[in-house]
């Protein structure tokens, strides 16, 4: 399952998002936008419903407005760049250091340590911004 962002600029086709890219953009501080963001507990979330109840982490027809898309737009670009620096980072870190980080990350059962995404997702990411500033806001389905 995953989400079909369906815009109000009927001159766009729909943006796709596979199962888990969609919360872990929200989960990376686009959701702040719309009212969602991690809650208490691990792996969850908290979010305010729309006028209708739903929910921006489901494929039920959440409302984005206008604002709220441009917004995320930003957003979105933003973390791109992020990204972007944090895999350069990454690539110009010594082996033995990635090695510890990764080793961390699986001792703790969490990641504890920004490790790199790769390049297609942050050409994703800088696709939504780009989508999304142009949608005049979506639906989630």
């Amino acid at each position: 399952m995953g989400y079909d962002l369906i815009p109000r600029n009927k001159k766009l086709d729909s943006f796709h998002f596979g199962m888990f890219s969609w919360g872990w953009m929200l989960d990376q501080g686009i959701g702040l936008i719309i009212g969602t963001g991690k809650a208490i507990r691990p792996a969850g979330y908290s979010f305010i419903p729309d006028k209708l109840g739903r929910d921006p982490n489901h494929n039920d027809g959440f409302r984005v407005t206008a604002e709220q898309a441009r917004a995320m737009a930003l957003a979105a670009s933003g973390l791109a760049s992020v990204k972007n620096f944090i895999n350069k980072e990454w690539e110009d870190m010594p082996e033995g250091t990635q090695a510890k980080m990764k080793e961390g990350n699986e001792r703790f059962g969490h990641n504890i340590y920004n490790t790199p995404v790769s390049e297609d997702f942050i050409t994703k990411i800088k696709a939504f911004a780009e989508w999304a500033y142009n949608s005049q806001g979506f639906a989630i389905k």
